[in-house]
């Protein structure tokens, strides 16, 4: 698939070719929404779609929430959703204090703080999964999640893409690029083994046998048929060839340390609010600027 083979290259260059890619999508509790009388989602659906159900799916009793609609929105793919993200693509700018980002930090804050949709570090303490536990309607999860879903969940459910923000239904991808290191001494029996594990047999088998998502295009009617798969698997398949997908991270040595600076502040966002998101933003984005010599 074209774009999942632009996730190997780096300025137009191919460093890598992909064995395998996925994206995180919602898993969402269909007992729970009939329950609240809420309208399933759909694959186009919004931030606004997405909190309007998250609010009616939050229940309190006697003053404590006893089920709440979300249980974890990832920051990073919430700042894919918007546009957003800690630095560029192609790694030369710094952009987690751009409108796009600080939009998306303020609302997964809120969703916390405000809203009250998603659960509190404290609220969520000692509980693995709340999904699962039915304790939370909806989860962001991934196909590594559809077997343990499948085999313990008690109660019916599906998957849809994301809801979107200001970038529409775009997803950050999660991947395994395998390249051939230059010094090797067998670059051709090295090829050889790449060839099979990204185009060749061995996409037919992983399907087969590990449940790995392929990304060949001969391959992609069967991510549905794969085992465990939920009823609207045919998602994830639209993501991966409609080109729906972005880089996670950067390919840039830098970029682990710069996100151990910012996670921490979004960390503190989300414990005591949004007011002040847009200052801590900008200040942690002017330091690293400053420091790895970013725009």
């Amino acid at each position: 698939m074209p774009n999942v083979l632009s996730l190997g290259q780096v300025d137009g260059k191919q460093y890598a070719l992909i064995r395998d890619a996925s994206a995180f999508m919602l898993g969402y509790n269909k007992d729970m929404f009939d329950a609240a009388g809420v309208e399933y989602p759909k694959d186009d659906w919004t931030w606004a779609d997405f909190l309007a159900a998250a609010q009616k799916l939050t229940v309190e009793k006697n003053g404590k929430t006893v089920q709440f609609g979300m249980e974890n929105f990832y920051t990073n793919e919430l700042l894919v959703e918007n546009g957003g993200g800690f630095v560029s693509q192609d790694g030369k700018e710094v952009i987690i204090d751009s409108p796009e980002s600080i939009e998306a930090i303020k609302f997964g804050a809120d969703l916390i703080n405000k809203y009250h949709v998603q659960p509190t570090t404290a609220q969520s303490q000692g509980l693995s999964n709340m999904f699962l536990a039915g304790q939370a309607a909806m989860k962001m999860m991934g196909p590594w999640d559809w077997s343990d879903t499948a085999k313990n969940a008690t109660f019916k459910w599906d998957v849809v893409p994301l809801p979107a923000g200001k970038a529409g239904n775009v997803a950050a991808a999660s991947y395994l690029p395998i390249g051939i290191g230059s010094g090797t001494k067998h670059p051709d029996e090295a090829y050889k083994l790449l060839q099979f594990l990204s185009t060749g047999k061995g996409q037919d088998l992983q399907v087969d046998t590990i449940s790995a998502v392929p990304v060949v295009k001969r391959n992609e009617d069967k991510i549905e048929t794969m085992a465990n798969a939920p009823e609207n698997a045919k998602a994830l398949s639209t993501i991966l060839a409609e080109g729906s997908t972005v880089m996670n991270a950067p390919y840039i040595p830098e970029y682990a340390e710069i996100v151990s600076k910012i996670q921490p502040v979004i960390d503190n966002i989300n414990l005591n609010g949004s007011k002040d998101a847009e200052k801590q933003l900008k200040e942690v984005a002017d330091q690293i600027r400053k420091e790895f010599g970013l725009k």
